[in-house]
């Protein structure tokens, strides 16, 4: 014997029929937790702030940043010149 049973609810009724617990309240609480997680990580995110910790502002610390742009380029040249190479 075979019974098909047809049942039209939407998926809050279909969670208080089947006795489910809510859970909407603690997703809110979690959203609302990450939400204040990444603004205040978004203010360790600021450009100048991160260069005035990653770089002192002494003449020291323009020759580091000139450095690390100097090495950041050569990077790149080298990396192009193995691609031609390659391609030949």
């Amino acid at each position: 014997m075979k019974f098909t049973i047809e049942v039209d609810a939407d998926p809050e009724e279909a969670r208080r029929f089947l006795g489910l617990p809510d859970l909407e309240p603690m997703q809110q609480r979690l959203l609302d937790q990450a939400e204040e997680q990444i603004a205040r990580n978004m203010k360790l995110m600021d450009p100048d702030a991160l260069m005035k910790t990653i770089i002192p502002a002494t003449s020291q610390g323009v020759e580091q940043l000139q450095g690390l742009f100097q090495n950041a380029l050569k990077t790149v040249r080298d990396r192009a010149d193995r691609r031609k190479g390659d391609d030949e």
